[in-house]
């Protein structure tokens, strides 16, 4: 009996050999797909991580080329628009405007004098500044000339300038005469002339002071085209005023039109044509006054050529 309870001991040994034979062997087997597995996840998270670096790199913005120094030469500037020129920090580097003194207003009994960079059309001494056609030919003016005026002699020929002019600003006094007979002299009758700018056509000089005739016929009128916005009219024998403003086209080097011609007109300060349009008018102009067989005189006439902005600036003050 005492070696009866030891008899099961080989069986139990054999069994407990048998079962950890199985758990080991279990154990390899398992242990090669455990590591497997985090390499197959490892690898996954490799193959996402370039993926996400490239989604990335496509939102981000593509950096910026370096900016070439920017010329502030003038030549430079002057070739682009007026409103893009020495912009940023070239602001203080652009040419100052061209000082000029202003105009002295006339007054009835004495023409003002003109602004300091206008060119003197008549300075109430002579007209050695125009030129009258007379049968197709050119000759010295015939004209009166007194007292700071010139005044029409009928049947002598229109008045033309010497010389020609771009863009500019032209101001002309006029006066139209008093002697006339309110019955007979009427409408086209009443101290009629007219401006003539070429290519361009004439502004009618007329006595409208209560004096009716066809709209563009009458004072201000762009002859036998359009009338005055207006009717500025001062009385006869008080001098008035033209301001004509006349800008012509430009033209680019492959030969379009930049901007059309234009032309605005004040009478007596007051505006009776803004911005006529004329296409694309571009050749200099000559400035005419009509001689219509009535006593009309003219004082104070002058021009100033309008140039681009910036073209006669000067240059800033040295630091």
């Amino acid at each position: 009996m005492k070696y009866q309870r030891f008899r099961f001991v080989p069986f139990i040994f054999v069994l407990l050999t048998s079962l950890t034979f199985s758990a080991i062997t279990l154990a390899a087997e398992k242990k090669p797909a455990e590591e497997k597995k985090p390499a197959a996840e490892k690898k996954s998270d490799a193959e996402k991580k370039p993926a996400a670096e490239k989604k990335d790199a496509k939102e981000a913005p593509p950096a910026e080329p370096e900016k070439p120094p920017v010329d502030y030469s003038r030549e430079a500037q002057m070739k682009l628009p007026a409103d893009k020129r020495w912009k940023g920090e070239g602001e203080m580097l652009r040419p100052r405007p061209k000082v000029v003194t202003p105009p002295v207003a006339s007054t009835q009994e004495k023409p003002g004098s003109p602004p300091s960079d206008a060119i003197v059309l008549f300075d109430g001494k002579d007209l050695s500044k125009w030129q009258q056609r007379y049968a197709k030919e050119y000759r010295d003016p015939k004209w009166k000339v007194e007292n700071g005026y010139f005044e029409v002699v009928k049947n002598t020929g229109s008045i033309y300038t010497k010389e020609k002019f771009g863009s500019c600003q032209i101001h002309i006094e006029w006066r139209s005469p008093t002697d006339f007979d309110p019955e007979r002299d009427k409408g086209q009758k009443r101290g009629n002339s007219g401006v003539f700018i070429s290519g361009f056509g004439e502004i009618q000089v007329l006595n409208s002071y209560e004096n009716d005739t066809y709209p563009h016929g009458q004072a201000g009128g762009l002859y036998r085209r359009i009338p005055p916005l207006v009717n500025a009219c001062r009385k006869p024998g008080e001098w008035q005023s033209y301001d004509i403003l006349i800008e012509l086209a430009r033209k680019e080097k492959d030969g379009q039109n930049n901007r059309d011609a234009i032309m605005t007109v004040l009478h007596n300060g007051v505006v009776i044509h803004h911005g006529r349009n004329y296409g694309g008018r571009s050749d200099p102009i000559t400035i005419g006054l009509q001689d219509h067989y009535r006593p009309v005189r003219f004082r104070n006439i002058w021009v100033r050529p309008i140039k681009d902005y910036d073209e006669e600036g000067t240059d800033p003050p040295a630091e």
